[in-house]
């Protein structure tokens, strides 16, 4: 079976598409989290047993492609609620322990300060101490490595600036979550993010990959900055809206 090009995104099921990857330098993704998020094609509501083995089997396969000092940066929030085992679970905890089972070594958690008030329905017990529901205002972004925390690349080929470096290298990100209206998908998250880790963690020239594409964020800002990109998504209407926004992305 032949590797798959670069510079596009796929209409593909992510565990069939990562035994096709390239060497890849640095992943960004946000998984979906198995609330029963309408995604069109992909059912969201699995039994947390089966959830747990997709993102394994996808993560391992990426695991294989990541070069040695490549990174894998995933966006979860801190926690979610499991409808079907009626209970909550710590995400990062499970993908912390997901990426070390599928061989990668850690690195960070960045925090990632969404800066909005939300509304506010689910109070659980209001005013009561009997059972109050705790809203975070912020996700992670857990950041591991494969092999060594060293990634090695040519100087020239460095464009973060000095002022970013020191910014970035707070662990604590105030940057606004991206409107859904705007980006027609249900479940997206902002450049400014992308941005950060792929001029942190990739030289220009890398290959960036997202393996839950959806509206194609990682992709379009892989592109701006210069880096060669590959995303898998399996609603056809999401690559469409990804392609769009990728022929319209302009290099920084």
């Amino acid at each position: 079976m032949g590797k798959l090009e670069v510079n596009k995104i796929y209409e593909i099921d992510s565990i069939n598409g990562v035994s096709q990857l390239p060497e890849i330098d640095l992943t960004i993704t946000s998984p979906p989290y198995n609330l029963g998020i309408d995604y069109g094609v992909y059912k969201d509501n699995l039994p947390l047993s089966n959830y747990i083995t997709f993102i394994k089997t996808v993560f391992r396969g990426v695991y294989k492609a990541t070069k040695e000092g490549g990174r894998i940066c995933v966006n979860v929030p801190p926690d979610i609620g499991v409808l079907k085992e009626r209970s909550k679970i710590s995400l990062d905890t499970l993908y912390d322990n997901i990426l070390t089972e599928c061989g990668f070594k850690y690195r960070a958690k960045i925090v990632w300060h969404k800066n909005q008030i939300t509304s506010r329905t689910a109070w659980g017990s209001f005013k009561s101490p009997s059972n109050p529901n705790i809203l975070p205002p912020f996700e992670y972004v857990l950041v591991f490595y494969k092999e060594s925390p060293k990634k090695i690349g040519e100087k020239d080929n460095i464009d973060i600036e000095k002022e970013e470096f020191i910014e970035w290298t707070n662990g604590l990100w105030t940057i606004a979550p991206e409107s859904k209206k705007k980006t027609n998908h249900p479940a997206p998250y902002p450049e400014e993010l992308c941005k950060r880790l792929i001029k942190m963690f990739s030289y220009v020239g890398d290959t960036v990959f997202d393996p839950f594409s959806g509206s194609g964020t990682t992709c379009v800002t892989a592109k701006k900055l210069n880096r060669n990109y590959l995303g898998f998504e399996l609603n056809i209407e999401y690559v469409d809206l990804a392609n769009e926004r990728l022929g319209l992305a302009n290099f920084c």
